[in-house]
């Protein structure tokens, strides 16, 4: 799991699961996540 720190508080969670490259963005509790790679 690799965590990048970007602006503000938000974290970027980066994470191989099932072949499939999920990007979590951790914003207030919530959890967006976005398919980056299939």
């Amino acid at each position: 799991m690799i965590r990048i720190k970007e602006m503000g508080d938000s974290w970027i969670i980066l994470k191989w699961k099932s072949s499939f490259f999920i990007a979590i963005t951790e914003e207030t509790g919530n959890e967006n996540r976005e398919m980056i790679l299939k």
